[in-house]
């Protein structure tokens, strides 16, 4: 449910559940937000608080070393108690980072570093908990070691 594949780039988003189809996982990662202009610039899970996930795909074996979260503009409906995956198979999962609880992902992006030696190319957000109605992530983006994931690129990293 909520997946949209990419075919030029090779990254597949796909979520547990979705509102509708103006909600889709992929507005997370298309970094198109402006703000308050509604439909078509979040995600939205399909009132879910517990145990609902958002995830990409990539189109080749990375390791990740940060990722970057922001919540909802309105900074409700907030995703307080989450964790980051990891697979390399899709069904498989391991986690990477455990957010202490109560870590709120609210209207401001936060970034949390990732320690892991290993590459996968599935990453998920799952989301343990959450404030009722709605709650979405509206912007993941995830830092290769070599590359960084920003507006569906990639780009060589800055080593400077």
């Amino acid at each position: 449910m909520g997946s949209r594949n990419n075919i030029t780039l090779g990254f597949i988003a796909t979520a547990s559940s979705q509102l509708n189809n103006n909600y889709k996982a992929s507005n997370a990662f298309n970094c198109f937000y402006t703000g308050r202009r509604g439909t078509g610039e979040e995600w939205v899970s399909n009132n879910e608080t517990r145990d609902f996930w958002i995830q990409v795909k990539c189109p080749k074996l990375v390791r990740i070393w940060k990722i970057a979260l922001r919540g909802r503009e309105t900074n409700t409906q907030r995703i307080y108690k989450w964790q980051l995956e990891a697979s390399t198979d899709d069904v498989n999962f391991v986690t990477l980072f455990l957010a202490p609880n109560p870590t709120y992902l609210g209207n401001e992006v936060q970034q949390f570093e990732v320690h892991t030696v290993h590459k996968y190319n599935c990453y998920r957000l799952l989301c343990l908990e959450a404030e009722p109605s709605n709650p979405d992530c509206l912007t993941c983006n995830y830092s290769f070691t070599h590359t960084s994931f920003k507006n569906k690129m990639c780009y060589p990293r800055n080593n400077g």
